[in-house]
């Protein structure tokens, strides 16, 4: 049984350009190629874009989750980096990905929430992490006041 349907279209600003607007309801992304010689990129590359859907993607089921909880914070920020293999097609050799939260009162039950939300976000819930996480290993680590709380690997089943 399918589920909802996503579309997507793409169209080249200037023919024999590298920059691309992709239109998706009434939304519009700019995408571009980096590390052509002579040209300025105007938007982010595709391989940037999956990193900040994976990000986006796990971060909002992370701020749902604590919302449920009432675990409050001043900051949230998610980052992520990856290295490209040396062979085509170039791809990511592995994903790291960092979430960080700053101003949580540091309760024991405050921790474990915040634990659990970023866990369950890249072991059941985040769609973007479980179909890239299929072909690249994605590692993440937990920081709640500058302090590394949690390292784990998104593995879905």
């Amino acid at each position: 049984m399918a589920g909802k349907k996503i579309e997507a279209e793409i169209k080249i600003r200037t023919p024999g350009k590298y920059t691309f607007d992709v239109k998706a309801e009434d939304h519009t992304l700019v995408l571009d190629a980096g590390g052509v010689p002579g040209h300025t990129p105007l938007g982010m590359s595709p391989k940037q874009v999956l990193i900040g859907a994976i990000l986006s993607c796990s971060a909002m089921d992370v701020v749902a989750w604590l919302g449920k909880r009432k675990v409050s914070y001043s900051s949230f920020r998610a980052y992520g980096e990856s290295e490209l293999t040396d062979h085509q097609p170039k791809v990511f050799s592995e994903l790291n990905v960092v979430y960080e939260l700053a101003g949580v009162e540091a309760s024991e039950e405050n921790l474990n929430h915040i634990r659990e939300a970023v866990d369950l976000s890249m072991t059941k819930y985040c769609g973007v992490s479980a179909m890239v996480s299929k072909t690249v290993p994605i590692f993440y680590t937990v920081r709640i006041n500058g302090e590394i709380e949690h390292r784990s690997q998104a593995k879905f089943f």
